[in-house]
């Protein structure tokens, strides 16, 4: 999961202006119409350009006091979740879709199931822990 306050030099704490302000000063490095003045190689480029994505996802998820909040909640479970070891690791494919809880459900071989939510599927969560168990599996989100 990204953290996106570190991509903003930023703290959870930190009040939306202290993020704007360090978003306008990190969009304003990696602009691409900035880039475009500067002699740099394609892989430079690119690189940059990555950044740039990376700094305005972060900037929209944070600057939105409804996705800000879902966000702290995901990163706070994200957090928790890396101080559980890892049983198994399990495609996002193999995941059923419940639309009654409207996620990705996976068994567990406790009886019950890991719960994986389409928010924390876009937020990049790749930890889940089971409902019932001591039990977490990494979910590889990029092989789908």
């Amino acid at each position: 999961m990204e953290d996106f306050y570190k991509i903003l030099s930023c703290e959870p704490d930190d009040s939306i202006e202290d993020l704007k302000r360090s978003y306008q000063k990190l969009i304003l490095e990696c602009h691409p119409d900035k880039l475009s003045s500067k002699q740099l190689s394609q892989e430079e480029h690119t690189v940059a350009l990555q950044r740039f994505l990376q700094v305005d996802r972060a900037w929209k998820t944070l600057s939105d006091e409804n996705l800000r909040k879902d966000y702290n909640a995901r990163l706070k479970e994200w957090q928790f979740a890396q101080k559980f070891p890892i049983h198994d690791s399990v495609c996002l494919e193999d995941f059923d879709y419940n639309e009654e809880l409207e996620a990705h459900t996976y068994p567990c071989r406790c009886g019950d199931v890991f719960i994986l939510d389409q928010t924390s599927v876009d937020l990049g969560v790749d930890t889940v822990c089971c409902e019932s168990c001591s039990l977490a599996i990494h979910v590889d989100l990029e092989n789908t």
